[in-house]
């Protein structure tokens, strides 16, 4: 049984990221809530699992009209600069302060969203 969620968590984690809706949260609550797997290994895995994804969603998307390549190309070097930094940072922070940081932006982001759909 535990095969099927993994695989159903990362179908659905799959379909939301390649819309753009979110799915790395949604395959990281599985990873720590279900699976028990620490917070920083939780992300790497999550990271991994997102490059194929995110290949695959912008090959889809860019065949598609919808991105911009100008705005990629200033977006894709800086990106890779912030990942860089943050996972070196990431790896010499502690577990719990991971969490914590994890745990606020999901509730500031959905507070945000909350207080949006009700303007």
């Amino acid at each position: 049984m535990g095969l099927f969620f993994d695989l159903a968590a990362g179908f659905f984690a799959g379909v939301l990221a390649s819309m753009g809706l979110g799915g790395g949260v949604v395959l990281m609550i599985y990873l720590r809530m279900v699976s028990n797997l620490s917070q920083l290994t939780a992300q790497g895995l999550n990271l991994a699992f997102f490059i194929p994804i995110g290949v695959t969603a912008a090959i889809i998307h860019l065949k598609n009209g919808l991105i911009s390549k100008q705005a990629a190309l200033l977006c894709i070097p800086t990106g890779i600069l912030g990942a860089a930094a943050a996972s070196l940072l990431a790896a010499k922070l502690s577990e719990q302060f991971l969490s914590n940081i994890f745990a606020f932006l999901l509730l500031w982001i959905g507070l945000r969203e909350i207080l949006a759909a009700l303007k």
